[in-house]
């Protein structure tokens, strides 16, 4: 083996070995999952993509939803839905301000 199969070999073994670097998206989504969120399959088929966590009272009366849409490749909306549909706050999102 030359001393060039060896370089060539050293660097092909280096490419297996790093991982890709997440997009922005990518980074917000996992940002947001760690959160509790989790991908709407029912919502998102009807309207777009959709990650949700529900928030219910202490003793289980009340619930809502806590919602983050995707509104353009850098904007996202987060909503609160309450049990009867009804969107009581919403707030547009810049998706490296996550937190």
């Amino acid at each position: 083996m030359t001393i060039w199969d060896k370089i060539r070999n050293a660097f092909l073994l280096l490419d297996d070995e790093v991982e890709p670097i997440p997009t922005p998206e990518e980074t917000f989504i996992a940002g947001i999952e760690s959160k509790g969120f989790y991908y709407n399959t029912e919502l998102s088929d009807i309207t777009g993509d959709r990650w949700t966590r529900k928030w219910i009272t202490e003793h289980g009366h009340d619930s809502i939803l806590e919602v983050y849409c995707k509104e353009t490749d850098t904007k996202w909306i987060q909503q609160m839905v309450s049990t009867d549909g009804e969107v009581f706050y919403e707030e547009r999102v810049i998706m490296d301000k996550t937190g």
